[in-house]
């Protein structure tokens, strides 16, 4: 008795116009000849084990975008999208398809960085270090300055008799809010940076303030609005501080810059395994 089956092709001509079935087999066909032109490509290994370690990090990441647990379902469908992924991942390197792309090298050399200077995230400064550190970059973490003070806006074309007998009555005693021209600038300014002051007042205006007298009434000091008589009621010098006040952002920048020389190190050692040809036309 003959085991040849005969198809009856009459009856599969619906599914042959199945334009599913065009995409499976043209794909089919694009996987051989992608195969047969890379022979060098890679045996897949056919086992695929998800771990309970790995349900966990995926019920996780769930969870992380979620603000709950998934439920059997959710489950069930996050599992089968990590199957999906290792199992076209495999195939895709099966076929060699991540040689040559631009943004898996990209990744790829990031992944490397980070494994390069991850050891510095090991290691613990002293405080010697880190006051050494601190010493060398003293601009980068000095406390700024700080001012407190009243003024009074004379205007754009304020005279030097008008600034005169201004600050004569104001030192006399009398009320600022009673003198100067309407501003919806503040009259007074609790202790503020040069940065916050020169936010409201125009760039240097916190300069022309530093060599003011402190509790007298002085003047004219010119803002980008016009010119003003000023009091400085308080001001504090910007200063080193003390490793404690600092002490977690310079260890993080300390780290930083570790992790930035050991990668270096690292990546020297491993140029030295490499001949490097570099050509280019006209040389």
């Amino acid at each position: 008795m003959s085991n040849i089956k005969t198809v009856d092709t009459d009856n599969m001509g619906p599914i042959l116009r199945e334009p599913l079935v065009h995409f499976v087999v043209i794909g089919a066909l694009l996987f051989a000849a992608f195969g047969y032109l890379n022979p060098e490509a890679a045996e897949v290994p056919n086992k695929i084990v998800v771990t309970t370690s790995d349900i966990e990090v995926l019920e996780q990441a769930f969870q992380s975008n979620w603000r709950r647990p998934p439920n059997d379902a959710e489950r069930a469908a996050i599992i089968d999208a990590h199957v999906r992924q290792e199992v076209l991942v495999r195939e895709a390197e099966g076929l060699g398809l991540d040689r040559n792309d631009a943004i898996i090298r990209q990744r790829l050399q990031q992944k490397m960085d980070f494994l390069l200077s991850s050891g510095a995230n090991a290691v613990v400064p002293t405080d010697e270090e880190l006051e050494t550190f601190l010493n060398e970059n003293s601009d980068r973490y000095l406390v700024s300055g700080k001012m407190a003070f009243e003024q009074v806006y004379l205007g754009q074309r304020a005279t030097a008799d008008i600034v005169t007998a201004t600050l004569t009555s104001l030192n006399a005693g009398t009320d600022r809010n009673t003198i100067g021209e309407r501003t919806l600038l503040p009259g007074e300014v609790p202790l503020s940076t040069d940065v916050a002051i020169d936010g409201t007042f125009g760039t240097s205006f916190a300069a022309s303030l530093a060599g003011q007298p402190i509790g007298t009434w002085a003047g004219p000091v010119q803002s980008g609005y016009g010119i003003h008589v000023v009091r400085v009621i308080e001001q504090t010098p910007a200063r080193q501080p003390a490793l404690a006040e600092v002490r977690d952002m310079l260890e993080s920048e300390w780290r930083a810059e570790r992790a930035e020389e050991l990668s270096d190190a690292i990546y020297e050692d491993l140029r030295e395994r490499y001949t490097i040809e570099i050509q280019m036309s006209g040389t």
